[in-house]
């Protein structure tokens, strides 16, 4: 017989959601205020300063520019223009594979455009960026289109078998990568933003190339590159990304998320919005290109188009900013990549044509390599280069104070306000699961956010509605998944059910406030993704807030008169546990239960099973697990343990 789905109480799932929507929304109107307040030309020119350093800041330190090494592997010739096939190194060992259209009969140094990929796996050799790359060479411009990491010729995941997902699904890789990278406080999106960065630098270095006429454009992913690098390169001259500007608020509100390089850190949290990666530029020639039945809300589009218009008249500059708006849905449609020639023409005053044709080639026709693979030609790949840095971090000493390792570790996970105070919590109607009641209680932990506290009761108890009576010695289970799935499911979990009293929690999207119904099998891409990337964006820890949420629950557990808390943890909560059980002197000991290896590990792994809410940016530059382990051993017993690739998606 086909076992039967759990049905799981998830009354909370927009809790988490609904209350980084407030907090957004917060952001939102304080910067509104802040821009209404703009009046004069000085006064924009200091917004316009202020938001470029601010942006900067999202991005860190990139790394020192080396030889390129390029060097042109062949040629595919059209009636109007060359396409040649470039390879070069962004950074040392690390290939970039490009194609650069050369249009014929130039008379002169041409302007020219950089051309980024959104997420379609054949990179470069996409149908939309075939056509704009065409397009634009019948009109003179020299335009060089390059396979951004793990699309194209760039697959960064070869060991794996050929249907794996890190290969056929370029967002997925970006997501892995990206969540890789943050545990030494690196950002995808710098990553990124270097190779565009390198692209260009190889551009410039063709003397077809006018380098006071130098734009770029690109589509969804290719759309967000090229306004990251619109703000981040100033060698480039004009913009005009396609479907993906509207606002960091309404990615929010409307659950898009996107992929790892398109929420730089703290960039919301700063009172960054996605405008301002053009106001830093004013007033500069830019156009935004959107499509009325996109998934982008093509509202804010207009409104972030209105904040834009209204600095740029400052500077009377009203005729270098404009949007446009396609009938379209997703896509770099010809009515977008029209209004993208016509804008480009008019602004770098060349003929604009408009009887184009485009002839597109397969993949393999436009390869670079041999192959058509970096990595089968001496290429590095993102993890080889990420895995040297990472062990370049200066190892904090084995004999590191516990309460510095504490420090560091209330640092790394954001938890500088967490005070004891009064915790108010209810009492929730309560369940009767296989002959047992469960009371269960919503602990407030800060404002909008609800922990779910449920007891174990002994069969005898009865009642809808349980007050919340603790005892002196409380065993508090927390889950990997869902508590009411694992009081069933996993061994410890029922064993321990099996002798009342047993407390358990759900944190902030986990079990009760997960984000939807069951344990998604998309977690790296979904809900529990884009709830870590809306608290990045915040420049808030997910992980750190989890952690919170567990310290509250059992400050108020001590309230009501425990005097000893022993935790026992699964999984994500064997996580959440370690860190609570330093840090809360009420905590006498944690079981932890499939606990992580290490975060260096991670690092190494070619995959990573690990949600993204687990990575906590910036780590491994202040500890890692084994540290920790060691430190608290007294406290910390480890009972088994999952590997990178072995923490299962699902409860069990």
């Amino acid at each position: 017989m086909k076992k039967q789905p759990l049905l799981l109480r998830n009354g909370f799932s927009r809790m988490t959601l609904d209350d980084q929507i407030a907090r957004a929304r917060a952001v939102d109107r304080d910067r509104t205020k802040r821009l209404a307040a703009i009046k004069t030309r000085r006064q924009a020119e200091a917004y316009r300063d202020e938001a470029a350093a601010e942006i900067a800041k999202c991005f860190g330190v990139f790394p020192h520019k080396t030889p390129l090494n390029a060097r042109v592997t062949g040629d595919i010739e059209h009636p109007a223009f060359v396409i040649e096939k470039v390879v070069f190194e962004g950074r040392p060992g690390f290939l970039v594979t490009a194609n650069l259209y050369v249009p014929k009969n130039l008379r002169g140094p041409a302007p020219a455009v950089l051309g980024n990929c959104g997420h379609d796996r054949t990179g470069k050799a996409g149908a939309e960026n075939q056509a704009y790359s065409q397009e634009l060479a019948q009109c003179g411009y020299v335009v060089l289109t390059f396979d951004p990491i793990a699309q194209g010729e760039r697959d960064q995941h070869l060991s794996l078998p050929a249907g794996h997902r890190l290969r056929t699904d370029c967002a997925f890789a970006h997501v892995i990568l990206g969540q890789q990278l943050q545990l030494t406080g690196e950002f995808f999106g710098t990553w990124m933003v270097w190779d565009g960065m390198r692209a260009l630098d190889y551009l410039l270095s063709r003397p077809e190339v006018d380098p006071r006429r130098v734009a770029v454009t690109g589509n969804s992913g290719g759309g967000c590159l090229s306004t990251l690098l619109w703000a981040l390169e100033p060698r480039l001259k004009m913009a005009a990304p396609s479907c993906w500007v509207n606002s960091f608020l309404a990615v929010i509100e409307n659950e898009v998320g996107g992929d790892a390089e398109q929420s730089p850190p703290g960039a919301l949290g700063r009172g960054i919005e996605q405008s301002d990666f053009f106001l830093c530029r004013a007033p500069e020639p830019a156009i935004l290109i959107a499509q009325k039945h996109d998934f982008f809300d093509r509202r804010r589009v207009a409104g972030a188009s209105r904040e834009v218009r209204r600095i740029y008249e400052l500077f009377g500059a009203r005729n270098y900013f404009t949007h446009f708006v396609g009938e379209n849905t997703h896509g770099y449609f010809p009515d977008g990549r029209s209004a993208m020639r016509a804008f480009f023409a008019r602004h770098f005053r060349v003929r604009n044509r408009t009887r184009l044709s485009v002839r597109p080639h397969t993949p393999k026709e436009l390869f670079v390599l041999p192959h058509g693979e970096v990595l089968r030609n001496g290429s590095h790949s993102v993890r080889e280069i990420h895995s040297r840095l990472s062990s370049g971090i200066p190892k904090r000493k084995n004999s590191r104070p516990a309460s510095s390792l504490r420090a560091g570790i209330i640092d790394v996970l954001g938890l500088h306000d967490y005070r004891v105070t009064p915790v108010w919590h209810r009492n929730l109607r309560s369940d009767w699961l296989e002959g047992k009641m469960y009371g269960r209680h919503a602990v407030s932990t800060e404002r909008g956010i609800e922990t779910i506290l449920r007891k174990v009761h002994v069969p005898s108890s009865g009642g809808l509605v349980q007050a919340l009576s603790v005892e002196r010695k409380v065993s508090l289970y927390v889950p990997h998944w869902s508590s009411e799935a694992e009081v069933r499911e996993f061994p410890v979990a029922r064993k321990l059910s099996m002798k009342p009293p047993l407390y358990t929690v759900d944190v902030r999207g986990i079990g009760e406030s997960m984000c939807r119904d069951k344990a998604d099998p998309e977690v790296h891409y979904w809900m529990d993704y884009l709830s870590q990337s809306f608290d990045a964006l915040l420049g808030v820890c997910h992980l750190g807030r989890r952690v919170f949420d567990l310290m509250k629950t059992c400050d108020l557990l001590t309230q009501e008169g425990a005097r000893e808390i022993r935790l026992i943890a699964n999984g994500q909560g064997s996580l959440i546990a370690a860190f609570a059980t330093v840090l809360h002197p009420r905590i006498l000991s944690a079981d932890l239960h499939n606990a992580p290896v290490s975060f260096a590990e991670w690092v190494r792994s070619e995959t990573l099973a690990w949600p993204a809410a687990m990575c906590p940016r910036g780590v491994l530059k202040e500890f890692d697990l084994p540290d920790v382990y060691r430190t608290f051993r007294s406290k910390l017993r480890i009972r088994s343990r999952w590997n990178a690739v072995t923490c299962p998606i699902q409860s069990q």
